[in-house]
């Protein structure tokens, strides 16, 4: 199979999908559907793609995973086990790390509106870095420093008013955005008079499913120039992530290596021997790839003679980006992958939304009720924003590993979801 949607391991064998030996339909028959699996090959060899591509690198750098992509215990162990550090942008996200066991000092904080107790709280347990977005939160990260006795290491955010991405939803480079300031010299100011914060360095980032890479040096040139017209000491830099990775044969991905050669190469360039501490912040492009959706057909409307509703047993309940991001995926069927495709299919989620369409067009064999057809490239940005719309849980994950497969992640249960619910007090119900 084609590996630019499908993650390393996959592969056709006899009328069946498989991934990392797993046959995908009988994972659907075990643990039922929707359910989400995720090979472990991919997401290491992704991440250390990053990873050797900094070895060239002469100064220091660090690899921030960014948890918002996709965040479960057995995922941040994976990832731990690999060097990564982490990304985080609330409280839980923190705390789910560390119930993972990830040191705190391996993670930063950031984020346009995160509330004063979630900032208090990441402070007072010694998160390793803050990354300031705007002046309230200077102040506010400040005040709990101080308060709790601790000089809290941040970053300052700046907006580079550098469009990139393919959808506004996802551009926060430009100045207009809600992210980061578009005043260093007032930023950088206010920060240095704050004795409770330590300024380490500047942070930016574009956007989302960024395939262009002359835009790198753009951004590079943008932090050492601000750095140097304030006589600021640089260091460290991070240039976020924000990389492509196609979800459909149509789409682009960004070559990590091609990348990390970039950076690199700017890098010496622009700052030649003052090298700061450089690091990144890739999320998609290490878990994208390595997800793939399986879901089971329920029902067919018929359109016209060569079209027709393709009925899913998911949808956007997990993953909502078609309907948030006009974004476009591809779908074969598990066990007639060789097939010869003879109808166009739209193929529908079971949510009460007319958008709710996860893949248009899409050219399949003949289906019946039964059929379990599988999305490649499905693994960020899904799950992390999945709901219970509709009252449905969210779906099992499952990780697959030279033959085996894992459950690192339940199903989510009628039980789980009425567990926060209150009944009416006795006195009010009638």
């Amino acid at each position: 199979m084609s590996n630019s949607l499908w993650p390393d391991t996959a592969q056709v064998e006899g009328n069946s999908i498989s991934l990392a030996g797993c046959d995908l339909g009988r994972l659907a028959v075990q643990y039922g559907t929707p359910l989400y699996v995720f090979d472990e090959k991919t997401i290491q060899q992704s991440f250390r793609a990053f990873r050797d591509g900094l070895d060239a690198y002469p100064g220091d750098s660090t690899i921030f995973y960014a948890c918002k992509a996709l965040l479960n215990t057995a995922i941040a162990q994976l990832l731990d086990r690999e060097g990564a550090f982490f990304d985080v942008v609330s409280l839980n996200e923190l705390l789910l790390l560390r119930h993972a066991g990830i040191d705190l000092r391996r993670m930063r904080l950031h984020g346009n509106g995160t509330p004063l107790n979630e900032l208090y709280r990441a402070v007072n347990m010694g998160i390793g870095q803050i990354v300031l977005d705007n002046q309230a939160q200077i102040d506010a990260v400040a005040t709990v420093a101080d308060y709790v006795g601790r000089k809290q290491p941040v970053l300052i955010r700046l907006a580079p008013d550098i469009t990139a991405g393919s959808h506004t939803h996802i551009q926060t480079g430009q100045k207009a955005s809600k992210f980061g300031f578009n005043n260093a010299r007032m930023a950088i100011k206010r920060v240095q008079a704050k004795p409770a914060l330590q300024l380490q360095g500047l942070h930016a980032h574009l956007g989302s499913q960024i395939d262009d890479l002359t835009m790198l040096p753009q951004l590079i040139a943008f932090l050492h120039d601000t750095a140097a017209s304030l006589d600021m000491p640089l260091q460290e830099l991070c240039i976020g992530g924000g990389l492509a990775v196609a979800t459909h044969p149509s789409g682009s991905t960004t070559d990590i290596a091609a990348y990390c050669k970039t950076v690199v190469t700017q890098m010496r360039q622009i700052f030649g021997s003052q090298l700061p501490h450089l690091s990144i912040e890739p999320g998609r492009s290490i878990v994208g790839r390595a997800g793939v959706a399986l879901y089971k057909m329920v029902g067919c409307k018929t359109v016209d003679a060569h079209t027709s509703w393709l009925h899913l047993d998911g949808g956007m309940g997990d993953n909502i980006r078609p309907a948030l991001y006009g974004a476009r995926y591809h779908a074969a069927v598990v066990d007639r992958p060789r097939a010869t495709p003879i109808h166009t299919y739209h193929l529908c989620g079971r949510y009460c939304e007319s958008g709710d369409v996860l893949v248009k067009n899409m050219r399949l064999p003949a289906m019946q009720p039964g059929d379990v057809v599988a999305i490649p490239s499905a693994g960020a940005y899904t799950l992390s924003m999945a709901s219970n719309y509709n009252g449905i849980g969210r779906p099992a994950v499952v990780l697959v590993r030279a033959g085996q497969h894992y459950l690192i992640q339940e199903r989510e249960t009628i039980a789980d979801i009425i567990k926060r619910d209150r009944p009416l007090p006795e006195n009010i119900r009638s």
